[in-house]
C-alpha cells in the first residue's frame, strides 16, 4: 500500500504488529527500544521506493544518550491515542493495549500495509532483544 508514512503511522503499525505477535510490554528505560525503532526505520527507508512509500520523518538517535525525540514523541502520541498504556510505578514501561482484531485493521489501513509491519515487527523484536552493547 503506497502513501505517505508519518512517524505516528510508523509507530502505530509497529505496535499493532507487535500486538499480533503477542508482544505486550516495552521498557522505555532501555535505549534498545530507540535503537530497534531506528533499525526498522532504516529498513523502511531501504524499501520505500520499491513499495511507493514517502517517508516524511527521520529517526536520528542522540549520539550521547541513544534515544530519539521522534521515537519518544511518537510513543507519547501512542499513549494519548490509547494504543499503549503506562505501567506503574515508574511509568517507563508501556503495555501494548491493541487487541488482535484492531491490530489487523490498523496494519491493513496504514501506508505500507500488513506485510511490511509484520516484517518490521520481527526485525524490531530481534533488535530489541539483543544484548546491549557497551561503548
Amino acid at each position: 500500500m503506497s502513501g505517505t508514512l508519518t512517524a505516528v503511522d510508523f509507530m502505530t503499525g509497529i505496535l499493532a504488529a507487535l500486538s499480533l505477535r503477542g508482544e505486550r510490554v516495552l521498557d522505555l528505560n532501555d535505549t534498545r527500544v530507540d535503537e530497534a525503532f531506528a533499525a526498522v526505520y532504516q529498513e523502511v527507508l531501504d524499501r520505500a521506493d520499491a513499495i511507493d512509500l514517502d517517508v516524511d520523518f527521520q529517526i536520528i538517535p542522540d549520539a550521547v544518550h541513544g534515544d530519539s525525540t521522534v521515537v519518544q514523541d511518537a510513543i507519547r502520541e501512542a499513549i494519548a491515542s490509547r494504543l499503549v498504556g503506562r505501567i506503574n510505578p515508574s511509568f517507563r514501561r508501556i503495555k501494548i493495549t491493541i487487541d488482535p482484531e484492531w491490530a489487523q485493521l490498523l496494519t491493513a489501513e496504514l501506508p505500507g500495509g500488513q506485510e511490511l509491519y509484520a516484517q518490521l515487527a520481527v526485525s524490531f523484536v530481534d533488535h530489541y532483544r539483543r544484548p546491549a552493547t557497551v561503548s
